[in-house]
């Protein structure tokens, strides 16, 4: 196990340098192929909801906003979106199984 004088504070010889966290977690380029092919299943999957569905979601998930904001903004209850969010996310996870192919 060697170490990481440039991340590792124990390198400097004060106790046993545990291995390199930097060097275990530096991205391969498999890895980004799988990340960019599960984006892209996402995004297929995504475009297969309904148009209400990937609103309360990109409001939501993506823009980060409350429920409380969103429901001012489509003019419904905070209880009621946060009840579309949850059944969005479900047809979601249906669709990227069926996209994915993915159990």
């Amino acid at each position: 196990m060697g170490s990481c004088a440039t991340c590792c504070a124990r390198a400097t010889g004060r106790a046993p340098a545990p291995r390199c966290r930097a060097s275990a977690t530096t991205p391969t380029t498999a890895s980004y192929v799988l990340r960019d092919e599960r984006a892209k299943d996402v995004r297929a999957a995504f475009s297969r909801l309904s148009p209400a569905d990937r609103e309360v979601l990109e409001l939501r998930v993506v823009g980060g906003l409350n429920a409380d904001d969103v429901a001012l903004a489509l003019g419904k209850r905070a209880g009621a979106v946060r009840m579309a969010q949850s059944r969005a996310l479900a047809r979601l996870r249906d669709e990227l199984q069926e996209v994915s192919g993915v159990e």
